[in-house]
């Protein structure tokens, strides 16, 4: 199982999402020197991974997805929001256009990350002031509170690793 982790940690890498059956599968998965995730070289992240203690981990993968798409959903309208405020708007300057090219490739993960690193610049670019100054200004973009937001900007590839309880071939 380690080559197809590897695999999928090299192809959707700090994208990935990864719910894993305890037992074999987090054993092999998390042995030292043998690990298969890798972090980016460029963020200094990696997939995220967690695991059930319990034979239910369809279930617990399902609920993580179902999460991670509600939370994506609530900053897109969040930002569609945010977008018709001029006075903030005014204010985060670079940030906003940011914002608008990323909405209509929200749902897009290759568009949607290229369109978040533009965000995270930007961001990066926006003096504090500015920022606070907008957060001041509008409820919404406070509640966004875009910097927490930024590792879901990117749309997520999730994936739900099954153990050997899953196959029914022991006992």
């Amino acid at each position: 199982e380690t080559p197809y982790v590897t695999m999928v940690t090299r192809l959707f890498g700090d994208r990935l999402v990864i719910a894993n059956a305890t037992g074999c599968s987090s054993i092999w998965g998390y042995s030292y020197p043998y690990t298969p995730y890798a972090k980016n070289d460029r963020t200094g992240r990696g997939p995220a991974w967690a695991n059930s203690l319990f034979e239910d981990n369809a279930e617990y993968g399902f609920g993580i997805y179902t999460s991670l798409c509600q939370r994506r959903d609530r900053i897109r309208q969040f930002v569609a929001k945010v977008l018709t405020e001029d006075r903030t708007m005014d204010t985060i300057g670079a940030v906003g256009d940011a914002l608008k090219a990323w909405l209509p490739v929200w749902d897009s993960r290759s568009a949607s990350r290229v369109a978040t690193d533009a965000v995270r610049a930007a961001l990066a670019d926006l003096p504090a002031a500015k920022l606070s100054e907008a957060k001041a200004l509008s409820s919404v973009f406070s509640t966004l509170s875009l910097e927490s937001s930024l590792s879901l900007l990117a749309k997520p590839t999730m994936f739900i690793v099954g153990g050997d309880g899953w196959a029914y071939d022991i006992g």
